[in-house]
């Protein structure tokens, strides 16, 4: 009974702290216009914060609340956190601006995730040598790393003035994360995280299974091969490489699935079927919503918000990715079944979905803060290690999202009448560039384990503290950085103040001048740029009445200020 009583004042303390941090967020969020802190950064500050103190003073609170707040747990980012985000993602989408750049959005959104995903796996296979990455721990970190978190981007976007760069950025975005769960399903179907989760923290370099492989035989005699040249040997690893993503290493439980080609045969159909699944969710909501006319707004709410999450919940048990399939489901649930409902029922659900969603977007990037300072990862990590991957897996960042978007905006430009420019392509490039939380709770499904060695807590802590970085430091150079290139100055500088009121009394001065020297001339005052209308002024025998000419001249001396 007692054990029962701690839990719940565990349970209900910490949700009480994370109720306060989600409350000042919400606050802080509106309150504050920075050109720096965007709504994303600022709850993983405030995370990032709040992390350190409940480190502090740990020793005051119960036991077990500092571990509840620190740990992430994917299950609940999956199941709970999610769903509302995507389904408002599906819901409010433009879908005329979508389906216009479908191409393009597909292009960068699968085609080029799978380029960023073959760029560091490959490059982390081929061309590291640390001793905490195998195989399969180097396609997993491809695929994870592959999500990218474009919030922080559409928040400085505006969808009006920039129709077809948001509807790429919103549109990749979305499509960018289904993909990259796909792409890591696919790397489980070959490598279970059983065998990527072992206890045994000494493993051998990448290159080990496919140097001890052996060649084939040459047809050429042994006295006409070349020397083994370092040129020879260099070349030896991309043709390790290509072994490792055809052959089935690692594969113990030989399930059929081989290399790169079950992994491709496995992403195809969750792509698929996952599409499938969300297009016939949405389209029997839509008939449904028509079946049941005339119900309360409460109730179309219900009904549209339990079967769309229902639609993720099945895509998840059978397998198939629950992103794809609820996005899917949100557009079709946008497209057919919003117009069937009452006006009461359709903006209670848009209203209702948004704000869940905001909400939990608050509460992951808070997690994503907080779970960055959990001292059983940090204690458990190899640092010779953790230092060096970190610095690669940033670097991989820059050049991966290169390589996954430039050759698709040059597609775009040769099939497209509205052309990217260059700037374009910049924003583009750098709205993938975060991290988020979906990337977190990747690393978490496939590597974390009851018991948490170094090899599981190096990877773990190489991934926090790259999340952190971009989230962070990318995410507090997005505004200032997409205001310089859009040509924006929400916030100008004092002087330039000053300057505009000196030029307005400057104008103000001279309309009064312009007024007394033409008193007794007929001739219309022009307009000037303080907003009052041109005045007529009149000579001594049509003069103006007293009143009047004293109510202009009253307007005309504080036109300035």
């Amino acid at each position: 009974m007692r054990s029962s009583v701690d839990s719940l004042e565990v349970t209900g303390l910490s949700t009480a702290v994370l109720v306060l941090l989600l409350s000042v967020w919400l606050l802080l969020g509106r309150t504050i216009r920075s050109r720096f802190l965007t709504e994303g950064s600022l709850a993983a500050l405030m995370g990032l914060t709040a992390g350190i103190l409940l480190l502090i003073f740990k020793n005051y609170l119960p036991q077990g609340v500092v571990k509840r707040l620190t740990v992430f747990d994917p299950s609940v980012f999956l199941v709970y956190l999610l769903p509302p985000v995507i389904l408002h993602a599906g819901l409010g989408m433009e879908k005329k601006l979508f389906f216009s750049n479908l191409g393009t959005i597909l292009c960068m959104g699968i085609a080029g995730t799978v380029v960023c995903f073959l760029v560091m796996s490959g490059f982390l296979l081929a061309f590291t040598q640390f001793q905490v990455l195998r195989v399969q721990d180097c396609l997993a970190l491809g695929a994870i790393f592959s999500a990218t978190d474009s919030v922080t981007t559409l928040q400085v976007l505006d969808s009006q003035t920039m129709p077809l760069l948001f509807s790429l950025v919103f549109g990749e975005g979305v499509i960018n994360d289904a993909t990259s769960v796909v792409l890591l399903g696919a790397v489980i179907s070959v490598y279970p995280p059983s065998s990527a989760t072992s206890s045994d923290s000494s493993f051998p370099p990448p290159l080990a299974p496919i140097l001890s492989q052996p060649l084939p035989p040459s047809p050429l005699p042994p006295q006409m091969l070349p020397p083994l040249t370092p040129d020879v040997a260099n070349g030896s690893v991309g043709v390790g490489l290509l072994r490792t993503l055809t052959d089935d290493y690692g594969d113990d439980n030989h399930t059929g699935a081989s290399g790169g080609f079950g992994i491709l045969r496995s992403f195809l159909y969750l792509l698929s079927t996952s599409l499938i699944l969300g297009l016939v969710a949405g389209l029997t909501i839509a008939f449904l919503i028509r079946w049941i006319r005339d119900q309360p707004a409460h109730q179309e709410l219900a009904l549209v918000g339990m079967l769309s999450y229902l639609c993720y919940l099945a895509a998840e048990v059978f397998g198939l990715s629950g992103i794809l399939a609820l996005f899917c489901c949100g557009i079709a649930v946008s497209q057919w079944a919003m117009p069937s409902m009452s006006m009461a029922g359709a903006a209670a659900t848009t209203t209702a979905i948004q704000t869940l969603s905001h909400l939990a977007e608050g509460i992951i990037f808070l997690y994503v803060g907080m779970d960055a300072v959990d001292p059983v990862k940090w204690g458990a990590a190899y640092a010779s290690e953790a230092v060096p991957l970190c610095l690669t897996l940033i670097v991989l960042l820059l050049v991966s999202r290169a390589l996954g978007v430039v050759p698709m905006a040059l597609l775009h430009n040769m099939w497209s009448p509205v052309r990217l420019t260059n700037t374009d392509l910049f924003i583009i490039w750098w709205s993938g560039l975060m991290r988020g939380a979906v990337s977190v709770a990747l690393v978490y499904y496939y590597f974390d384990t009851q018991n948490v060695d170094g090899h599981l807590a190096t990877v773990i802590v190489s991934t926090l503290v790259v999340v952190l970085f971009t989230t962070l430091v990318f995410g507090m150079l997005t505004k200032p950085l997409m205001l310089l290139l859009l040509e924006e100055r929400p916030e100008r500088p004092l002087w330039t103040v000053f300057k505009e009121r000196w030029e307005e009394v400057l104008r103000c001065t001279s309309y009064m001048y312009r007024r007394v020297s033409l008193t007794f001339k007929y001739t219309p005052v022009p307009h000037d740029s303080c907003g009052e209308v041109g005045l007529q002024i009149r000579d001594s025998s049509h003069a103006v009445p007293q009143g009047q000419s004293n109510q202009e001249d009253l307007r005309a001396s504080s036109c300035a200020w």
